[in-house]
């Protein structure tokens, strides 16, 4: 397809240059149709939209069992609709003190849940290679 779009113009009707505007329009409506199935294969493999309710449903299952503490979950979702947090707002979003919203961010960096570029910088969403099937179970079934 790519090779049509640099073919020579095909008539007098097939653009204003010398090559092909027929054979670019073919290329193009290929490569955004490739575009499009590859879109739609990863998002069923990676269903985003409920990517949230798995990552909730791991998250009760470690509180209940120990593994996390409670009030993992708040920020994990923060950190998951906005792309990071700032360490001074774990605090509000989780409703917590200080010593205990220092407690989850540790249990969470333990778990390697979360990550940060230094100890000031933002907390940012990990996905470790422990949680990868029970967050996206069909792309490692």
């Amino acid at each position: 397809m790519l090779a049509g779009a640099d073919d020579w113009r095909q008539g007098d009707w097939d653009g204003r240059g010398s090559l092909s505007e027929g054979g670019l329009i073919r290329f193009c409506e290929f490569f955004l149709q490739t575009c499009l199935d590859q879109v739609k294969f990863m998002s069923t493999l990676l269903e985003p939209s409920s990517l949230q309710g798995r990552i909730k449903r791991y998250a009760e299952e470690e509180e209940s069992t120990g593994e996390l503490p409670k009030g993992s979950f708040k920020i994990i979702r923060e950190i998951l609709l906005s792309g990071e947090l700032a360490r001074g707002a774990v605090e509000s979003v989780t409703g917590y003190k200080d010593r205990q919203s220092r407690n989850i961010v540790r249990a969470l960096f333990d778990k390697e849940l979360l990550t940060s570029e230094s100890i000031r910088a933002p907390l940012k969403l990990n996905v470790p290679h422990a949680v990868v099937e029970r967050w996206f179970p069909k792309l490692y079934p």
